[in-house]
């Protein structure tokens, strides 16, 4: 493995490892999406930064606000990485009042996408752009109401920061769609791939990159078909190095990480999981080693909301199948 891959991979076990040890009765799904969020700016896991932001969460919010929800442990990793953490947090509420007020409903995804937006928005009125993210969510409702949920906010968001016009971003996201979907048929992971592409900067011939990716990628058994990797393959196609190259690294991330304690077969960590940081990690590494910083503005904040979106839905499905086999054993 390339020296600057095998960085980003040790940081990110090591900043896994102290937060496991740290909060070890804490759900491992956020704790590994925690520890990725901390790595995707390569810092190392701040304890005391992570906790004081999980205790301005408790100090700001009610018992039942959605920032304490499954999703604090991620939200307080956003919050440590500011230089102003309280600052962060109540920019992050302002959001989340605004996209409230857009008529998004309460949700762990909405909470996260405040976050984000408190991260990566510039200065600006926090109504339009809470505005322009319920335009492309209710665009995307108009195409495929049955398969746009509240994962698809944190999408939203990230949307409404970019410079894209709607209507345009829209149309692009439905011709992805509609050209994707007979090759994978996941409603929803598709629809997550077309978003990560309209995210990222047009490119002649990514389509291609991205059905080429999947399958070189498959014929080392690791199959990007499924409702939470699909739009990995998105972000690996707008890098700037050759597919053959991408697939190298990616089987190598995998395989590496598969082997660390933690991330075994008789972990928690599933193989969608790890396909899912794999591909973050060696994308935000090209991104670095690329040295372009358009490229790098354009879609480093991208590859961390789609790792977020797609993380935060394992785990939320991870925490209702277990509620549902409780409840059916007693």
């Amino acid at each position: 493995m390339e020296p600057f891959l095998e960085k980003r991979l040790t940081l990110f076990v090591r900043n896994t490892t102290s937060l496991r040890s740290a909060y070890r009765w804490q759900d491992s799904h956020m704790l590994r999406l925690s520890a990725f969020v901390f790595t995707a700016h390569d810092r190392e896991a701040d304890l005391y930064a992570f906790e004081d932001g999980r205790s301005l969460i408790k100090k700001n919010t009610g018992f039942f606000s959605m920032f304490r929800s499954s999703t604090a442990l991620s939200a307080a990793a956003i919050i440590a990485l500011a230089p102003d953490r309280e600052l962060c947090l109540q920019k992050a509420l302002s959001y989340y009042d605004a996209l409230k007020q857009s008529r998004f409903p309460p949700s762990e995804f909405l909470a996260l996408a405040a976050c984000q937006c408190a991260q990566y928005a510039p200065e600006g009125d926090v109504s339009a752009i809470a505005s322009r993210a319920r335009a492309f969510y209710e665009g995307m409702r108009r195409q495929h109401w049955f398969i746009t949920g509240n994962d698809d906010v944190i999408f939203s968001a990230m949307l409404a920061l970019s410079p894209l016009d709607v209507e345009e971003g829209l149309s692009r996201m439905e011709d992805d769609f509609q050209y994707f979907k007979p090759l994978f048929h996941s409603g929803t992971g598709v629809q997550a791939l077309s978003q990560t592409l309209v995210m990222g900067q047009s490119q002649s011939g990514v389509r291609e990159r991205v059905c080429a990716l999947y399958e070189m990628l498959r014929e080392k058994k690791l199959r990007f078909d499924r409702q939470y990797g699909i739009s990995s393959l998105g972000v690996l196609a707008l890098l700037p190095e050759s597919t053959d190259l991408i697939c190298q690294r990616v089987a190598e991330m995998f395989y590496r990480l598969r082997g660390e304690k933690g991330f075994g077969i008789w972990s928690s960590a599933s193989k969608q999981e790890l396909l899912l940081f794999s591909a973050g990690l060696v994308a935000l590494e090209s991104l670095e080693q690329a040295k372009s910083g358009v490229l790098r503005t354009s879609l480093s904040s991208s590859i961390v909301s789609l790792v977020i979106a797609q993380q935060t839905a394992i785990a939320v499905a991870a925490a209702a199948s277990a509620a549902a086999a409780s409840a059916s054993s007693t």
